[in-house]
């Protein structure tokens, strides 16, 4: 009789710790996982405006992940590190971007025109649908 009781006793503490009804906190998302949802990217009216040292790029972007990333070329090279917009509507929906960074003096001051490199990137991390947006240092 006590191993029955024993047995039954143990039987209900496992399928009480089993009974998980409650909300679970989610961690938030990694950078790793930041880079699988970017995998369908779409861009329409960009434009680009030069004050001083700053770019500022506006337009619409449509992005199955919700996010969307950009870095600036000079001549093949990279000359600022790649960064990632948030996009406020992920339900491929168009959604309004602005992007506004500062460019070294000494690329305003060259001949050759920089370029932002606005892309997504797929599941294994590489770069998709990449749109080159020069921007004309010389107003």
């Amino acid at each position: 009789m006590k191993k029955i009781g024993i047995v039954m006793l143990v039987l209900l503490f496992l399928t009480a710790c089993g009974n998980r009804d409650e909300d679970v906190i989610e961690p938030m998302e990694s950078e790793s996982e930041l880079d699988q949802q970017a995998t369908s990217v779409q861009f329409r009216n960009v434009d680009v405006n030069i004050e001083s040292e700053q770019f500022h790029i506006i337009g619409e972007v449509n992005s199955s992940g919700g996010l969307f990333y950009y870095k600036v070329e000079l001549n093949g090279e990279i000359i600022q590190e790649e960064a990632y917009e948030q996009v406020e509507n992920s339900t491929n929906e168009w959604s309004e971007f602005e992007i506004v960074e500062t460019l070294p003096r000494e690329v305003l001051e060259g001949n050759d025109p920089p370029v932002v490199v606005l892309y997504g990137k797929n599941q294994s991390g590489e770069p998709i649908n990449e749109n080159y947006v020069p921007i004309d240092t010389q107003n």
